[in-house]
Parts: structure tokens; C-alpha cells; sequence
């Protein structure tokens, strides 16, 4: 048993090495849960630690002596909370996050089922809160005009102009993609973009996934984190705009690589570094790329298209597009 006086010698000696191994630009922010939250998953992407090695690492390997346990029961999972125990508080690695004022400017607050999401974190594996966290998602951008078809154009962005359709049009011509073959954007909320995918990027067989639909034919309801998909149904999955919604990325991207099949395609195009941090509503902050390629590893057979723009918006700091041929 350690003393307060060793203790407070061990948390202190244990921050630093926490701070020099949790770069803060190299991490992904989620409002559900602290970097301590995702140490495991934070060390294997970031530095490639697993129980397999963790003894090789010296930060690692010293870590775990601080907290006191025997050096021959180091698990990474245990890490996190045997830091806890000598006094490492995690609120000291819990990610920016929005101040009301901000969620007020954006009338988060003004749909109904505001109050049962508020404050929810849903941490690992989604909990019993994420009814809640979805509902509000579908409600609000119901409010925001959601529910409301526009005409549907292209799939451009004001700072990048539109690279995906050109890309998709060549997977298809160049066999890579079958015309007829079922692809799926996530988060749509229009059905233009489901037409707009099968009219003039010529992939007959695209149908979309929500929280809710204005057409169940073409926009299946359902959460990106638990996809109603059988394992290698499709050959694209394209998403815009809805992974900064996650409450769980890494299982969203494991969705994602679970649904296509070997060989398909996963585009990603969202928006990067949240000024204002992360929220109930836009509940997890992408910084670069690289960490959408390192959550997906050895599931990376070919990046197609890897380009950040920065951004002129103020809430933002880049948008982060990124293509890549998935191998299973």
C-alpha cells in the first residue's frame, strides 16, 4: 500500500509521463469519454502498444510500476484505472469541451428531447443513454431543416470544391465498384443524395442509413454504430458530415469495414478540430487523417485520397477528406 507522500511522488511522475506520451493534436476528442477513457486504444494506434509488447515500451513499463502492481500482471486495459487509483485524475485529459454558451447559440437546447441527453456520456459500447443521444440527434436536425428536400447538386464543399465524384465515376468504370452492387451513405437525411448517387455517378444500388428517413426504401433508420447490414454487403460506404456525430468512432469505423467487403471502398469527408470542442451534439473532434488510418490499421489495403483544407469557418479549423480500399 503506498502513502500519500508516495503517491502524490507517483501521480506527479505518472503525469508527465502521461503528457509526453497523449500529444493532444494527435488524438481524437470525444465528449463520451476521457483519454484515459481510450488509453488502450490510444496507445496500440498511437504508438503501437498492445499486451503483447507493453512491457517493451519504457513509458508503458514505467507507468505500471508507478501504480505499484507486479510487473507481470501488466494489461493495458488495467492501466488506466491502476493510474486512478495513485491519484491521476482524469478530468486532466478530458478533451475541450463546448461551454454552453456555445450550445445555446446553436439552439441545441430548443428541441424536446434536449434535457434526456444533456450531459449523457455513453463511454464504451454505447450504454443505455444512446436512445437518448440519437433521438436528439434526429430531432435536431429535423429542427434544422432536415426533414426539408432540397435540390441536391453535387458533392462539393466551398473549400475543396467536389473529389468524389469523379473518383466513385472511375471505381465503377474501372470495375472496382459494379454499378448494380449495393453502396451506402451514412447520414444522407435527403433523398436526393441517394438519387443523385444512382442518376449521375451511375451506382444503381445506393441506399442511405438515418436516425430518420422520408423514405424507407432508400434510407434504411438506424444507428452507424450498429448497422442493420449483413457482414461484406457493400462495395462503397460514403459519409459527409456524421462521424463528428459519433458517440463511438472507433466502433462506427468498425462498422464500416464490417459491412463492406473485401476490396470496397470507404470515403469519409467531415469537419476537423472543433474550435469550441467537443458537445452532445457534435460528440467527437477528428484532427488529421492519420488517426482515421490508424484506428482502421491492417484493414488498409490502398489510400485512394488523402487531402485536410483548411477551413475559413470559425467552429472548425480543417476539413479532412480521406478515400481508402479496405482489405480483410
Amino acid at each position: 500500500m503506498l502513502s500519500q507522500t508516495q503517491k502524490t511522488h507517483e501521480t506527479q511522475a505518472a503525469q508527465t509521463i502521461l503528457d509526453r506520451l497523449l500529444d493532444r493534436e494527435q488524438l481524437i476528442d470525444r465528449f463520451d469519454a476521457s483519454y484515459l477513457d481510450d488509453l488502450p486504444e490510444i496507445l496500440r494506434e498511437l504508438h503501437g502498444v498492445t499486451d503483447e509488447n507493453a512491457a517493451d515500451n519504457a513509458d508503458v513499463r514505467d507507468l505500471w510500476r508507478l501504480t505499484g502492481r507486479p510487473e507481470g500482471e501488466l494489461r493495458v486495459v488495467d492501466l488506466a484505472p491502476a493510474l486512478e487509483e495513485i491519484g491521476v485524475d482524469p478530468k486532466r485529459y478530458t478533451p475541450k469541451q463546448a461551454p454552453g454558451k456555445v450550445t445555446r447559440k446553436h439552439g441545441y437546447g430548443r428541441v424536446g428531447s434536449w434535457r434526456r441527453a444533456v450531459g449523457i456520456r455513453l463511454g464504451r459500447g454505447g450504454g443505455n443513454g444512446k436512445d437518448a443521444v440519437n433521438a436528439v440527434q434526429a430531432e435536431y436536425s429535423i429542427q434544422s431543416g432536415g426533414d426539408q428536400e432540397v435540390a441536391f447538386t453535387d458533392l462539393a464543399r466551398p473549400e475543396t470544391g467536389d473529389p468524389w465524384t469523379q473518383l466513385m465515376i472511375d471505381l465503377r468504370e474501372g470495375g472496382a465498384v459494379g454499378s448494380l452492387e449495393p453502396v451506402l451513405t451514412i447520414g444522407p437525411r435527403w433523398t436526393g443524395e441517394i438519387d443523385y448517387f444512382r442518376e449521375r455517378i451511375g451506382l444503381k444500388g445506393t441506399i442511405g442509413l438515418d436516425l430518420f428517413s422520408p423514405d424507407e426504401e432508400l434510407i434504411k433508420v438506424g444507428d452507424m454504430h450498429e448497422m442493420p447490414f449483413e457482414d461484406d454487403t457493400f462495395g462503397l460506404v460514403y459519409q459527409r458530415n456524421t462521424f463528428d456525430k459519433s458517440y463511438d468512432i472507433r466502433a462506427a469505423l468498425r462498422e464500416c469495414v464490417r459491412v463492406l467487403r473485401d476490396g470496397g471502398v470507404l470515403i469519409t469527408d467531415d469537419c476537423y478540430a472543433y474550435t469550441d470542442g467537443v458537445s452532445e451534439l457534435s460528440r467527437t473532434s477528428i484532427k488529421h487523417n492519420d488517426q482515421i488510418l490508424r484506428v482502421l490499421g491492417d484493414r488498409v489495403g490502398e489510400v485512394l485520397h488523402d487531402k485536410e483544407t483548411d477551413s475559413d469557418e470559425k467552429w472548425i479549423a480543417r476539413v479532412g477528406q480521406l478515400a481508402v480500399r479496405i482489405r480483410k
